[in-house]
């Protein structure tokens, strides 16, 4: 157990070191019209790492640990049942009872990075593996609040690199984790979270 908690300690200060200085480093002199180049790396920083540490460290095979592979029609069902009255509904009376009308503001950019890629490497890393890694040493109520708070704390470094910080955006991320946690556990898919993930982020870019 010692050893687990080692490993996940040192991959999360390595993940979290990475992520830091690409946003700090990196994401100033990319271009941006080159906006393909920012999902393959983020690719390559969340989610090729969790793949070869439960490939070569813990031996497991990576698709059924993450859950990628069980129940996935209920699960999408489920996860976008979750997501309509935290984000749909609240996004659809706010834009119909705005004059101006109601429409996509969706840039490729966004699809690609703020939408697909951002669901699906954020919950292969904070739900698949972290979430399931601290409910090895720690109870359900305590990995949900750990992992929400560590989910809270990787999107300081972009917050902070571009000065979008709030505390509405913390706490609305604080309480994003917490619920995806618990959508997680009882749902036992991943593709629930992703889901709930992908279809929130689609409609926050709604203008």
């Amino acid at each position: 157990m010692i050893l687990e908690k080692t490993r996940l300690a040192v991959y999360l200060t390595i993940f979290f070191l990475t992520w830091s200085a690409y946003n700090f480093f990196l994401i100033p002199i990319i271009p941006q019209n080159w906006f393909p180049i920012f999902a393959v790396i983020k690719f390559l920083v969340w989610v090729v790492p969790v793949y070869f540490y439960l490939k070569l460290v813990d031996k497991v095979n990576p698709i059924e640990y993450l859950k990628l592979n069980k129940n996935i029609f209920s699960g999408v069902f489920f996860g976008f049942l979750v997501v309509l009255p935290f984000a749909v509904i609240p996004s659809l009376i706010q834009f119909f009872a705005q004059k101006h009308g109601f429409y996509f503001s969706l840039s490729l950019s966004d699809l690609i990075n703020g939408v697909l890629m951002a669901g699906f490497a954020e919950e292969i890393v904070f739900r698949g593996f972290i979430f399931q890694k601290l409910q090895l040493f720690s109870s359900l109520p305590a990995a949900t609040i750990i992992n929400s708070v560590l989910f809270l704390l990787i999107h300081f470094p972009y917050w902070f690199s571009k000065g979008l910080f709030t505390w509405f955006y913390a706490g609305f991320i604080l309480v994003f984790g917490i619920i995806v946690c618990v959508l997680f556990r009882y749902s036992k898919s991943l593709w629930a979270t992703m889901t709930f993930h992908w279809v929130n982020n689609l409609f926050s870019l709604l203008k």
